[in-house]
């Protein structure tokens, strides 16, 4: 059997709007009937109550409201049409700490950026297939954990979860008898990659705007004596957000040299000038490819850009490491 998902209703949570186009353009080629769309979670939760959707695919990082809030809204507020609404969390912050802590918030899935469009397929059709038991707890609301991972029963017990005052509603068979169960239309799901593909958007203002952030951060970084922990999350974002929307709109070199400075920065175990010197180096080469409109992976100059922030890093590290080798030695005569 074949899914129709021709009256199913998608709400899309995304600030980004060249992205929130390409979701919904992806949508529309699987065979979804009705989409809309909400620049902010705010503006998702307004247009959730009014509109009432089935499913709602949500980024994680918004101004105003983020996807976190949105979810936790949906399944606490009183005023909440449909608690046990499925929400997918689209993002590029995939660690298990994160993924942790979006699932006590009541997200039902994920998918990863940059996704497919068979991510976004497989992820509806689980959600239709297999609807879990809903919790409503004092701690916590969302879909059951009680699913098998890898052959396994995975409970909430065994995830570390005990709930008190808890209810347990049974799977939610709405969308079954809405739209059917089964599996997508390959042909459909091939038409959405197709679409991801070959669209066309400018991906330029919204790196540049991510340059900027980033460039905030280094000066807070540069001011900051202490260099502490605070000033080196201040990255994290903007070259997250680089790295996984740079592949997204085919700009792979600036996915590729955000995935080195990611690396980079992830170990660090403490900032210094000369950290920040290469994070400033990354941000220089960042700008260059903007300004030059360096669409894939640049070619040959691409390649010599990506060895050269490559070696840095590498550089970094070397002299690191003889640097601290100095400063026990010294410490160690001092004491003797």
């Amino acid at each position: 059997m074949k899914l129709n998902l021709a009256p199913l209703h998608v709400l899309i949570a995304e600030d980004v709007q060249p992205l929130r186009e390409l979701i919904r353009e992806v949508l529309r080629a699987i065979g979804v009937g009705f989409i809309t769309s909400a620049k902010d979670g705010e503006d998702a939760y307004e247009k959730y109550c009014t509109y009432e959707p089935d499913i709602i695919i949500t980024d994680w990082h918004m101004p105003v409201c983020d996807g976190l809030e949105l979810t936790k809204k949906i399944r606490c507020d009183a005023e909440s049409p449909n608690r046990r609404i499925p929400i997918i969390m689209l993002t590029g912050f995939s660690s298990a700490e994160e993924i942790s802590q979006a699932r006590d918030c009541g997200i039902t899935e994920f998918i990863a950026k940059p996704f497919t469009s068979s991510d976004i397929a497989k992820k509806i059709s689980h959600i239709v297939n297999s609807p879990r038991e809903f919790i409503i707890a004092n701690d916590y609301v969302g879909p059951s954990r009680r699913r098998r991972d890898d052959d396994e029963e995975v409970t909430e017990q065994k995830r570390g979860k005990s709930y008190t005052s808890c209810q347990i509603l049974e799977p939610n068979k709405d969308l079954q008898r809405k739209i059917g169960t089964g599996s997508l239309d390959e042909k459909n799901i091939v038409l959405g990659q197709k679409t991801l593909e070959i669209i066309r958007v400018n991906f330029l203002p919204m790196a540049q705007d991510l340059a900027d952030q980033l460039n905030t951060a280094i000066i807070i970084a540069e001011q900051d004596e202490a260099k502490s922990q605070l000033s080196l999350d201040n990255f994290h974002f903007p070259i997250t957000q680089l790295k996984v929307n740079g592949i997204i709109f085919k700009y792979d070199l600036i996915s590729n040299l955000s995935a080195i400075i990611m690396k980079f920065i992830e170990n660090l175990k403490e900032l210094d000038d000369f950290a920040i010197q290469i994070i400033r180096a990354y941000h220089t080469t960042l700008t260059h490819i903007i300004n030059q409109e360096m669409e894939g992976t640049g070619g040959e100059n691409g390649n010599h850009l990506y060895e050269e922030l490559g070696d840095a890093c590498k550089r970094y590290y070397t002299i690191r490491k003889v640097v601290q080798n100095q400063k026990f030695k010294k410490q160690i005569q001092e004491n003797a």
